[in-house]
């Protein structure tokens, strides 16, 4: 890939992970319930699916002081794979939301195997339950950088694991980025000459692209369409003001 593309590649990650923050799509189940169990293993805590079972249990070694020294207790909780990998249809769909709501609960539901009343886990378990959600949330970012749409459930619950960042090929292969590559080269010009003049600039150039992106994405999984003006983090695609800001960027993308 060129610089150009790796940056589109990227800021396609970033929009699809800000997409399924604001409007709590469905999930891969598959690959977000690998990454609930990897944020775990990360943070020290011990972990076991078991398919005969359909449940994972989840533990974690505590160690605090006592009067003789150095104690460890051990924390569990068995969480069932329908919290964790839950096909379509379910009426509780597999979203971002509700995995951090199934980490919340396995979290404060670790109980120790002694049943001992243990004061220090309570300061330790904020702690690590702060580790563990950054963790995962970090893992779904690079996750949807690597997968793109595949991290989407369509509404009819198909799930695709081979078609990686489809959508991105294409607009690259068709559009060859032009907007981008000529906004690009104005803004080195214009480093240059201070009278020089930007036809269309990078950022909306940018947008332009990644609203392509989301409009062809919508029509793929059959969401509605994204045109009304949801406010995505920093983004704001498909909205009244990004159109207005874009009308240069489409009318040269029409003529070329």
């Amino acid at each position: 890939m060129s610089s150009l593309e790796e940056d589109f590649d990227f800021a396609v990650g970033r929009l699809l992970f800000s997409t399924a923050e604001s409007r709590n799509f469905r999930l891969n189940h598959g690959i977000v319930g690998d990454l609930f169990h990897k944020a775990f293993s990360e943070n020290g805590f011990t972990v076991f699916p078991s398919d005969e079972r359909r449940s994972t249990d989840i533990g974690y070694r505590h160690r605090y002081k006592r009067r003789r020294g150095i104690a460890i207790e051990y924390f569990h909780y068995s969480i069932p794979y329908d919290r964790i990998y839950k096909p379509f249809p379910f009426k509780t769909p597999t979203t971002l939301t509700s995995y951090e709501i199934a980490m919340r609960q396995v979290l404060t539901r670790l109980k120790p195997i002694s049943g001992e009343n243990i004061s220090s886990w309570k300061s330790e378990q904020k702690n690590i339950s702060e580790r563990v959600e950054n963790t995962f949330r970090n893992l779904v970012k690079r996750a949807f950088n690597e997968y793109h749409e595949d991290m989407f459930v369509s509404v009819d619950g198909e799930v695709r694991n081979n078609s990686r960042k489809r959508i991105l090929r294409q607009i690259i292969r068709e559009e060859d980025l032009i907007l981008l590559r000529e906004a690009s080269g104005s803004e080195i010009e214009s480093e240059k000459d201070e009278d020089s003049k930007q036809v269309v600039s990078y950022k909306d150039s940018m947008k332009y692209y990644l609203g392509m992106y989301l409009s062809r994405l919508a029509d793929e999984k059959g969401y509605e369409p994204m045109d009304d003006a949801m406010d995505l983090g920093p983004y704001e695609y498909f909205s009244k003001q990004l159109f207005k800001g874009l009308k240069n960027a489409r009318e040269l993308s029409w003529k070329i």
